[in-house]
């Protein structure tokens, strides 16, 4: 179980050597960019990963990745853009906060595999969409995060704490 975010901690699991792996958040919208980035992985070579990465979503990328994205993800994102007159939606991919997209995307090869020419390629030859499930879940709901205790054999929260709005005792209560 790891937080789902942008995907990249789902796709470094598997990378390291998971192969069931259920992401989650609270923001619903972290399942589609989870899966542009399976298929990403699965339709691009790694220069054109880095450029994606590093751009926006655009029509033309989603169409190239299309093949491999599900159903309902194609979907929102196709309607976003018929919805919108531009061709291109705002930058998904950098961190809002990030100066430089450049910069960014260094830090992104610091800490994820999928980043880096050679282990992109390794987990390419191995990755699957069906070897992810996304669960919709606010980890301060303690009903519903008690029934998850026991079903997982890893559990990675990343760096929720930072975003919370609690204090650490009271996040290591919940």
């Amino acid at each position: 179980l790891v937080v789902s975010s942008s995907g990249d901690f789902g796709l470094e699991t598997i990378y390291q050597g998971f192969s069931d792996v259920t992401c989650f958040d609270i923001n619903l919208l972290s399942r589609h960019m989870l899966y542009v980035k399976i298929a990403a992985v699965q339709a691009l070579t790694y220069q054109e990963f880095c450029r994606l990465f590093q751009t926006t979503l655009t029509k033309e990328w989603l169409y190239k990745i299309s093949p491999y994205l599900p159903d309902s993800t194609f979907l929102f994102f196709d309607t976003l853009f018929q919805a919108n007159s531009s061709s291109k939606l705002l930058n998904l991919f950098t961190h809002k906060y990030s100066k430089c997209a450049e910069y960014f995307f260094q830090k992104c090869q610091q800490n994820f595999s999928v980043y880096n020419e050679k282990e992109f390629y390794q987990l390419k030859e191995c990755l699957r969409a069906d070897m992810f499930h996304f669960l919709p879940l606010d980890i301060f709901q303690k009903e519903k995060v008690s029934t998850c205790l026991n079903e997982y054999d890893f559990i990675y929260l990343s760096n929720i704490l930072f975003f919370a709005s609690i204090s650490i005792e009271d996040f290591l209560k919940n």
